[in-house]
């Protein structure tokens, strides 16, 4: 993967509730690097949220390897043995 092949990708997740935004910049860095900063200084009192600027080939990838901000309660859910959550 080349320097003009990584899309960047700003999550914001919110801890509270479980919930990920995320907001795709392309090969624009500058862009998502300034969206970045406003990020962390809207939520620099907010400690439910976390923002991560992340460079990968696409979103599918940037799923995959950052998939504790995509994962619902219903996903960990499905993986436990039946019956055991009442």
């Amino acid at each position: 993967m080349s320097k003009d092949t990584v899309e960047h990708f700003l999550i914001t997740y919110n801890i509270a509730s479980g919930i990920a935004h995320v907001d795709p910049y392309g090969s624009d860095y500058e862009a998502a690097l300034s969206a970045y900063d406003a990020a962390e200084e809207l939520a620099r009192n907010d400690e439910n949220l976390d923002i991560v600027l992340v460079g990968a080939e696409n979103l599918e990838v940037v799923k995959r390897t950052h998939s504790s901000y995509f994962e619902t309660k219903e996903s960990l859910e499905s993986l436990l043995p039946e019956g055991f959550i009442s």
